[in-house]
């Protein structure tokens, strides 16, 4: 197993969906054991808060951002309609917090790939790798990503995981080329066009995996000529 393969499997058992709480029914039991405990208001709103999202999540991947309404999701939910506006004001919230569970997480997925990289291939190679690998997790996921390309990546650029992943790989390339393993290109525009290709890489992996692993396959042997000392 590559390193990339063992940071996006350590990812996926991160972002496992099926294990977000949910309004349970076995609620705790008095000192007697005969009435059952009320919620407490918090433990109400993060169930709440769950279920909106699980639902959130299964409307956005079947109907899609644009076609969905927050009717949709609170119907999905089962919940009531006004639970929703006591935790999201629209949809757009809602989607904004489904990509931060998955991209969140993936900023150390990065980070970690990187920092097990020997060569120039593994520098470039291992980031691309697990881009083509991050639908993979969840097929859910994949289809979020697929159904809403347009907001995902404008959701993604004003996001802060994107500024972290920048810092991040910024940092890498001036500490490559401050060794000598890496020429003197311009750190910040490097990191922006990687990024970016990094980015559509997740989205062409989710439409085809066959195609996201020729893609990172040549995107590496584009990129290792350029910034390889």
């Amino acid at each position: 197993m590559t390193h990339a393969s063992t940071y996006i499997v350590t990812y996926a058992s991160r972002y496992d969906v099926a294990s977000h709480p949910v309004a349970r029914m076995d609620r705790p039991c008095d000192r007697s054991g005969m009435k059952p405990l009320r919620k407490t208001h918090a433990e109400s709103r993060r169930a709440s808060r769950a279920r909106l999202i699980a639902a959130a999540r299964k409307v956005f991947a079947t109907i899609g951002y644009d076609a969905c309404t927050v009717r949709d999701i609170v119907r999905e939910s089962g919940l009531a309609p006004g639970s929703y506006y006591n935790i999201f004001t629209d949809k757009e919230k809602a989607f904004e917090e489904i990509l931060s569970q998955i991209a969140d997480p993936f900023v150390p997925v990065l980070k970690g790939v990187r920092a097990q990289a020997k060569t120039p291939h593994d520098f470039v190679f291992f980031p691309f790798e697990a881009c083509r690998r991050l639908p993979e997790a969840d097929a859910e996921t994949a289809a979020i990503i697929t159904r809403n390309q347009a907001i995902f990546r404008k959701a993604f650029y004003f996001a802060g995981s994107q500024a972290q992943i920048r810092s991040d790989l910024v940092a890498d390339l001036k500490a490559w080329q401050a060794d000598g393993r890496f020429k003197p290109v311009d750190a910040e525009m490097m990191a922006d066009v990687l990024i970016a290709l990094g980015f559509d890489l997740v989205i062409f992996a989710a439409l085809s995996p066959e195609e996201g692993a020729a893609r990172a396959r040549f995107l590496t042997d584009l990129f290792v000529p350029i910034l390889a000392a």
